[in-house]
This record gives structure tokens, C-alpha cells and sequence, in this order.
């Protein structure tokens, strides 16, 4: 419990204190991919992934997936497509073919499906909405 005119940090640091002791190394690889899927935008494949972290893409899917329920494709395909609605908000008139390219999609039509199907709006929308919003 915090105590008036206590240290904040050391009020964090006992609260948390418990939990970090469950953390396991498997945990830390997960934490380590996450972070790395989301930071590097040169990592395209989950077998990239693996290998920057040091294991197997098979060990790397099971470990990810049963920590947080997702695929180690799928955290990268979310910084890729997050990337994307960014440049298209602040930049509507991006051609989607380039960018597309830009972010290791095989064609235009494959990117705008994946965006449809993880952003709900196909990238013209957005780029509508960017439009719009001045």
C-alpha cells in the first residue's frame, strides 16, 4: 500500500514484484518477439522473427501463441498494416501500389484484402476519410 509522501517507484516496484518473479525465460522470448515484431520494419516473415530471437519458427509460433493467443505473423502483418492507415491518414495521396510494395505484400490486391480483413476498411476508405477530415 502506498504511504502519503512515500516514493512512487518503490510503491510500483513492491506491487510488482511478485508478478516478475512468474516471468519465465519463455516469457521474456515472447516479450523480445513482440517488441521486435512491432519495432523492425525489414522483418516481413515469422521465420525473420525466429531467427532474431534464436529459435525454431515452429518453437517461436507455439510459445507466442500460447502466451498471448496470436501468431507471430499476425504481430508482424498488424505493425505492417498500422504503418499503412498512418501513411495513408497523413499522407492521402500515397499510391496503394507503392506502399503495398514498400511493405512486402506481393500486389496491390492482396494488400487491400489483409487491410480489409484486420482494419475493416479497405485503404481507399481511409484515404477517403483522411481526405475528408483535411
Amino acid at each position: 500500500a502506498a504511504v502519503a509522501g512515500g516514493d512512487p517507484a518503490a510503491t510500483v516496484r513492491d506491487w510488482l514484484a511478485p508478478l516478475a518473479d512468474r516471468v519465465t525465460d519463455a516469457g521474456r522470448l515472447v516479450n523480445r518477439a513482440c517488441a521486435l515484431a512491432e519495432s523492425r520494419a525489414d522483418v516481413l516473415r515469422a521465420d525473420q522473427l525466429a531467427e532474431l530471437v534464436g529459435v525454431a519458427p515452429r518453437t517461436l509460433e507455439r510459445l507466442v501463441r500460447g502466451h498471448i493467443g496470436l501468431t507471430p505473423l499476425w504481430l508482424i502483418e498488424c505493425r505492417r498494416l498500422q504503418h499503412a492507415a498512418a501513411v495513408l491518414r497523413t499522407d492521402p495521396g500515397t499510391a496503394l501500389a507503392g506502399l503495398a510494395a514498400d511493405l512486402g505484400y506481393a500486389d496491390q490486391a492482396h494488400f487491400t484484402r489483409r487491410y480489409r480483413a484486420v482494419l475493416g476498411e479497405t485503404p481507399g476508405a481511409t484515404r477517403q476519410a483522411a481526405r475528408a477530415a483535411g
